[in-house]
């Protein structure tokens, strides 16, 4: 999927594929970018297995959310920290759309290609 470039009174505010109803009609101050896959967690697995670098920037996606969807998925990510990418917006009810067609995406679908494998366990 081919990034959009949102706009915002034409100045150029996200560029991502994915965003919520109410964020993409949502006055800009009331929106935010955030990180599907928490970034904290990405840097985590990249420092501790850089040889997985292609794999784990697959996890580098955003999607546009109001500021309190964001409240939301960070308030679930801390409750729940075995949730991460589209699971936590699962678990949070928050639907998202494709930004180019506007249709709603799957997100078990969505999770089930953009999360990468686990590496096999060294034990």
């Amino acid at each position: 999927m081919a990034g959009f470039t949102l706009l915002y009174r034409g100045t150029t505010c996200f560029s991502t594929t994915t965003g919520t109803h109410p964020a993409l009609t949502a006055p800009r101050s009331m929106v935010a970018h955030e990180h599907v896959y928490q970034r904290a967690k990405i840097v985590t697995a990249l420092l501790k297995e850089p040889h997985r670098l292609e794999e784990l920037a697959k996890r580098a996606v955003g999607c546009v959310v109001t500021r309190e969807e964001h409240k939301r998925l960070t308030a679930l990510g801390i409750a729940r920290p075995e949730l991460d990418g589209w699971a936590r917006y699962e678990a949070a009810q928050i639907r998202v759309v494709d930004c180019q067609t506007r249709r709603l995406i799957d997100l078990a679908e969505a999770n089930a290609i953009r999360e990468p494998p686990d590496p096999p366990s060294e034990n």
